[in-house]
Order: structure tokens, then sequence, then C-alpha cells
């Protein structure tokens, strides 16, 4: 597609981003395996991560800490805490997800960590590599959204995993 392309793209999305106003904004990383192992009957071997299986993980992800921080009103009426998703990785790095999402709770840093690491480690998919920052700011935007590490940017950007407020 090109990089003038890319870069218009990043232009939008990056302003999509600043109309959200999220109220208590943190930064997450997280990191999937490059693959899990798989037994069906005699046969085993593993299987690698995909874009799509990397999607469908952070979409348990999300649900689980939906559930756990909202509960009822996750379950019961759809309520979703606003997340902002990209994917990275390229064949030398590890596909990672950067996050932008509106902590709905006055949790301390250690509390949103430790929710946030243990939702992501019941993944099938998720790794130890787990970063999780409060008060992410414009400087998390523009680094969430640049065009390095991304093998097709458009695609990149996980709208299925992009969560409004109510």
């Amino acid at each position: 597609m090109g990089l003038l392309n890319d870069l218009r793209i990043q232009e939008s999305f990056r302003g999509y981003i600043k109309d959200l106003n999220f109220q208590n904004p943190i930064a997450v990383t997280l990191t999937l395996k490059k693959a899990v192992p798989f037994r069906e009957g005699k046969s085993h071997g593993y299987v690698r991560i995909t874009p799509d299986r990397a999607s469908q993980n952070l979409r348990h992800f999300l649900n689980s800490v939906n559930s756990q921080c909202l509960g009822k009103k996750a379950s019961r009426f759809g309520h979703r805490i606003p997340v902002v998703s990209v994917l990275e990785g390229t064949k030398e790095k590890r596909l990672h997800y950067h996050l932008m999402m509106d902590w709905p709770k006055d949790d301390t840093a250690k509390d949103i960590s430790k929710t946030i690491s243990a939702n992501w480690q019941k993944t099938l998919w998720g790794y130890n590599q787990i970063d999780v920052q409060t008060n992410a700011d414009e400087g998390w935007i523009n680094y969430i959204t640049k065009v390095r590490d991304k093998e097709d940017y458009s695609s990149s950007i996980d709208w299925e995993n992009i969560s409004r407020s109510d």
C-alpha cells in the first residue's frame, strides 16, 4: 500500500484515539507465545501464532478483565472497558499487543498490573512479558501508532477488540 497511505491511516487513527477522551488511561504491552504444543491421539507438534489467533486470544483476555472489573454489568448489559488495541511484530520480532485502556477503577498501579498479568497468563497464548504503565498520554498514542514493526499497517489495528465507552 505504501508509506504515504500508512501515514494517512496513522493520522486518522491518532485522531480517533484522541477523540475517545479516556479518563484514566493506562498503557499495556502484552506479548504472545510463538507457538503452543498440541497432542491429538498419537499426533503431536506445535501450533504457531497467527494474527487471527492473537486477536481471538486478546478477546478472551478482555472478556476476562471486563468480567472481573465490571462484574454483572459486563455479562448482563455488555459494558466494556474502553480499549484501543494494536498488534505488532515481524518475523524477527515476537507478536505483541499495545493497548490503551481506560481503567475503570482508582486502583494502585500494583493492583492494575496484577489484574492485567493474572488475566493474560490465563490465556492460551499469553507470554510472560507484560508491561503496564499508568497515566498513558499522547506519547503512548504516538508510540503504538508508529509505522515501523508492523508488516501491514492497516491490518495491525485490531478493530474487533477496540471498544468505546458507553
